[in-house]
């Protein structure tokens, strides 16, 4: 029988992570100051959740198209350049809405495509260096460490933005956090660069021989499905409960508390996380964590107010690292089992953002549907989310069939060089 036990050794994370760990715990300050808040403007400006939800929608397409062209730059240059090109058209981002201020809604076209190219260049740059530095003993502990970072920052900083918002008075106190944003990206920028050199891939990029890889590896195919599922709802989580809050209460200091509530729910699931989730038991945990948001999210459905939006995002945020982080690394290890992903990764990273924002935008229409058929009451809007909720149960099945896959592939041929069994 195989022993499943792994020594403290094999799970342990080296400098190259740490680092890395670094740069991108500054990037999510940069991107947290702004965060949800970016939404809330656009959402005080126009009182109209579908610009919202367009705006995400426009960012995800353009993200995934982008980071389809990411990987020609990324097969030229190293991951902290192409990294740092990303982070350049986030501080564009903010510079944009300094200068308009007041009319950033009427542009809320152009936001969406800059922060999706934005998006689009940081993260191909993101999963490179992460399937880089973790390996399959350790990277559900190393994605968990990630995680605990950025609950963290979201512990502190959105509460921070929130209560500069709530006391500077009028659109001055937005234009205050997308300085700051500004300025942390500067820094951020800068700190990118640090970052080992690498070597860039000689290989031209080929689409076409990819998804004839993945047509043939099974483990690939589902891999990517179970990307696709969690996007149906991970795309809209990521703002839509701050938004329905914000359209029920108004006040941004309180958006910036239940983050901060949600972020202690979030550390202390990834701490269980790095203690407890491997490949061998994460369709478990999973399908665990989707059975209670599913209860949690119909009772709410009952007892519908800002307290119980609150209570829901705190439930929310400590079971979804189980779902997320659980495909992300079934993902993942869907690449190092089959030996020729390793030289087709950048490829195999655009068309995992691809079917990631197939899921989302799913997921955004979904939304996009309840709220012109029920004339953006809030009940039915969270209706809308427990149908997203539900999605999740195809998610885990699909995910346990990539898992399936993985170890039958892992077990047939040794993995590719560099990687340990």
């Amino acid at each position: 029988m195989q022993n499943l036990t792994q020594t403290p050794e094999k799970r342990a994370l080296g400098k190259p992570f740490f680092k890395f760990l670094t740069v991108h715990t500054l990037f999510l300050i940069m991107t947290t100051l702004p965060g949800i808040f970016i939404n809330t403007f656009l959402m005080a400006q126009t009182d109209d959740i579908n610009i919202v939800l367009m705006y995400n929608g426009i960012f995800f397409i353009v993200g995934a198209s982008t980071m389809v062209l990411a990987a020609y730059v990324l097969r030229r240059f190293n991951p902290g350049i192409v990294m740092v090109i990303g982070i350049v058209f986030y501080n564009m981002l903010y510079l944009i809405l300094l200068i308009l201020q007041e009319d950033a809604s009427q542009y809320f076209i152009l936001l969406g495509m800059v922060i999706g190219i934005a998006d689009g260049f940081y993260w191909i740059s993101y999963g490179t260096l992460l399937a880089t530095c973790t390996r399959l003993e350790n990277r559900d502990k190393g994605l968990a460490v990630i995680s605990i970072s950025g609950s963290v920052v979201n512990l502190v900083v959105p509460l921070f933005s929130g209560f500069l918002i709530s006391h500077i008075s009028g659109t001055k106190g937005y234009l205050t956090v997308f300085g700051l944003a500004f300025s942390v990206a500067l820094l951020t920028a800068c700190t990118a660069l640090t970052l080992p050199k690498g070597q860039s891939a000689k290989e031209p990029v080929q689409y076409k021989n990819t998804f004839a890889l993945i047509r043939k590896e099974s483990c690939l195919q589902f891999g990517l499905l179970g990307q696709c599922g969690k996007g149906i709802r991970e795309g809209t989580f990521t703002f839509i409960m701050g938004t329905l809050l914000f359209k029920l209460v108004q006040n941004e200091l309180l958006i910036g508390f239940n983050t901060f509530l949600s972020a202690i729910a979030a550390i202390l699931s990834f701490a269980i996380v790095t203690r407890v989730l491997t490949r061998y038991n994460r369709a478990k945990y999973m399908g665990i964590a989707v059975c209670t948001l599913m209860v949690c999210n119909l009772l709410a459905l009952f007892m519908m107010s800002a307290a119980t939006l609150i209570v829901f995002s705190v439930i929310d945020a400590f079971c979804t690292g189980f779902i997320c982080n659980s495909c992300y690394s079934t993902f993942l290890d869907s690449m190092h089992v089959v030996p020729e992903a390793a030289a087709r990764a950048p490829e195999l990273f655009a068309i995992n953002d691809c079917v990631l924002a197939v899921g989302r935008c799913g997921g955004l229409a979904i939304m996009i549907l309840v709220n012109i058929l029920s004339g953006g009451k809030i009940v039915w809007l969270f209706a809308g989310v427990a149908i997203l909720t539900g999605s999740q149960f195809m998610t885990l099945a699909i995910s346990k069939k990539a898992a399936y896959h993985i170890e039958q592939r892992r077990t047939a041929v040794p993995l590719h060089k560099g990687v340990t069994p």
